[in-house]
């Protein structure tokens, strides 16, 4: 759905209703948009444009997947006061299971959006029991949480899908 018609519908909702919450979830928000043309994520525009909802008071992000994450989008939700919860799929805290789970990113990146989010409420999501996880990344993961201080993280088995290599 188009920035405008998201406004529109998320502005006639809170203005006739005592919802002032907006979440926005989806399988890979961050790529939002994507689809509208120039083929450029717009999730920060989308934000952008929620944040001048006045009666939208705040906005939950989830399922934001790290190595998706650009720029503007990271400048957004750092900057952005409406941002009260932001859930962000980490993974691991392996370098070797982040590779062998192919997310395209790295533990240091992981960090890095960390780190400009810290002011931030954040739930984290990690997978555990991946086929090349070994106990010592496990305990990476461990105290990747501790060193980070994650207030929410949850924890999921990996399960083998069918045609997944």
């Amino acid at each position: 759905m188009p920035i405008d018609e998201v406004c529109k519908l998320a502005a006639e909702i809170t203005s006739t209703t005592s919802i002032f919450v907006i979440s926005l979830s989806s399988l890979n928000i961050c790529n939002y948009g994507i689809d509208f043309g120039d083929r450029k994520p717009k999730l920060h525009l989308l934000i952008q444009a929620l944040t001048k909802i006045p009666t939208v008071k705040f906005i939950e992000l989830y399922s934001l997947t790290a190595s998706c994450m650009y720029e503007e989008l990271i400048e957004e939700i750092a900057t952005n006061d409406k941002i009260i919860l932001v859930e962000l799929a980490l993974q691991s805290g392996s370098d070797a299971v982040l590779n062998a789970m192919n997310t395209g990113a790295t533990v240091n990146e992981l960090q890095v959006l960390l780190d400009r989010f810290s002011h931030k409420p954040m739930r984290s999501i990690f997978v555990t029991s991946h086929p090349y996880e070994t106990m010592e990344d496990v305990q990476k993961t461990i105290d990747f949480i501790e060193k980070n201080n994650l207030w929410y993280p949850i924890v999921t088995s990996c399960k083998n899908s069918e045609g997944t290599p």
